[in-house]
């Protein structure tokens, strides 16, 4: 790795002094930061604190975060009726069949497209750029917006 005299990135060797302005903004930037991994990771405890809790208890008293009437009849309940792991082999079956036909497919594109003589390559090659610039929603939403 190439070290410029002039920069140096490492934070020991740091020559870039810092005001107090810039710690502010950091110590702001950092609350935010934490106070957003909160919210996003808040709602899966609570989803994993209820499903410790009892069914009558969350009835009568609502959602918690730790459980109170501590049980593991929903998870007897999943595991025991073999619906789950049905669920499981066909989640992993279509995922290595998909991973492996897009492979397939993409590496036959990409070979089709960097020969030279292949006679459909421009238009090929603007059609998957062309489609890749827009979200799959958006000519329905289009249509949906001029219809009504």
């Amino acid at each position: 790795m190439a070290k410029n005299k002039d920069i140096e990135f490492e934070a020991s060797n740091s020559k870039i002094k810092l005001g107090a302005s810039d710690y502010v903004v950091r110590g702001i930037g950092y609350v935010l930061v934490t106070l957003y991994a909160v919210a996003c990771v808040f709602p899966f405890l609570i989803i994993i604190g209820t499903s410790f809790t009892s069914e009558s208890y969350i009835r009568n008293n609502g959602v918690q975060l730790i459980p109170r009437d501590f049980t593991l009849k929903a998870y007897e309940m999943v595991i025991g009726s073999g619906n789950i792991w049905k669920s499981y082999l066909l989640t992993i079956i279509l995922t290595v069949v998909g991973t492996v036909c897009g492979l397939l497919i993409i590496a036959m594109t990409g070979y089709a497209l960097q020969r030279k003589d292949f006679p459909f390559r421009n238009a090929i090659s603007f059609y998957i750029y062309f489609t890749s610039l827009f979200s799959a929603g958006l000519a329905p939403y289009y249509l949906l917006m001029t219809q009504t």
